[in-house]
C-alpha cells in the first residue's frame, strides 16, 4: 500500500510542477513587452496602409514587373540620397541599421 501513496503522491507533485510552469509561462507572456522608439519607428512603416498595399501587390507580380520596380525604388533611393539634409540621411543610415 505504501507504494501505491508514493506513487500517487509523485503524480500529484508532477501534476502540480505542471500546472505552476503553465501559470509561469502565461504570467511571462502576459508581461508585455517594452519596445524602443527604433521598433516603434519600424512598427509605424511595415503597417503603413501603403507599404502593407505594396508588399502585397509584389507578391502577385511577375518577376520582371518586379525587377523594374526595384529599379525605379533604386532610382528614388538615389535622387533621395542626392537631395537629403544631413538629418535625413542620418535618419535613413541609422533605420538600416
Amino acid at each position: 500500500m505504501a507504494l501505491e501513496e508514493a506513487r500517487a503522491e509523485v503524480k500529484r507533485l508532477k501534476t502540480e510542477m505542471y500546472v505552476m510552469k503553465i501559470r509561469e509561462d502565461a504570467k511571462a507572456k502576459a508581461t508585455p513587452v517594452k519596445l524602443t522608439e527604433k521598433q516603434i519607428f519600424h512598427n509605424k512603416i511595415v503597417g503603413n496602409p501603403l507599404v502593407v498595399g505594396a508588399v502585397s501587390t509584389m507578391n502577385v507580380m511577375d518577376t520582371c514587373t518586379l525587377w523594374w520596380v526595384v529599379q525605379w525604388g533604386n532610382e528614388y533611393l538615389a535622387r533621395f540620397k542626392a537631395s537629403a539634409t544631413a538629418d535625413e540621411a542620418d535618419v535613413l543610415a541609422s533605420y538600416k541599421t
